[in-house]
């Protein structure tokens, strides 16, 4: 089995953060390390609470930043720091499923790609749910930028940001 690197940049966020923390320490995949990067806000006491009190313990390493330095260089911390044969990043209010790692796991090695994105909606503090982006289950290959002509060539959609993707 593949290890996966999970990592978070952690800045503020007090309310959404615990939520945020269990779904990623509550994954159905077992080979996760997780990368939760201090990028100096007011929560890490929450955090270090949910790890200590988490069974995946063993599986967290907190990067300390030393003073923030922004969400670029905390992904690039979570880069710098993995040791995971896949990546995953989420930000600090992200909720993902249980099986979200497992299934883009078993994605990538059906049909071992570059990458694999997740589909995802979004929810509001109310609960209120909005589309977000959902994917057909498709592989995009051939050409020098395949992905670039999915996108722009043929108009479809590929949200682009880093947290849905493997």
């Amino acid at each position: 089995m593949y290890k996966v690197t999970l990592g978070i940049p952690i800045y503020n966020g007090r309310n959404l953060l615990e939520r945020s923390l269990l779904s990623a320490l509550n994954q159905t995949y077992p080979y996760i390390e997780y990368l939760f990067i201090d990028d100096k806000g007011d929560s890490m006491d929450i955090v270090h609470r949910i790890v200590a009190e988490h069974e995946r313990a063993e599986s967290v390493r907190i990067i300390d930043q030393g003073y923030n330095r922004g969400t670029g260089a905390a992904r690039n911390a979570i880069i710098e720091n993995a040791t995971g044969d896949y990546l995953f990043t989420m930000d600090c209010d992200d909720v993902i499923t249980t099986d979200c790692i497992e299934i883009l796991c078993n994605k990538m090695q059906e049909h071992p790609v570059d990458f694999v994105a997740a589909s995802f909606l979004r929810r509001d503090l109310a609960g209120t749910i909005t589309p977000g982006c959902s994917y057909p289950d498709i592989i995009i290959e051939g050409g020098e930028n395949p992905v670039a002509e999915y996108r722009y060539g043929q108009g479809k959609e590929i949200f682009v940001a880093i947290w849905n993707k493997l």
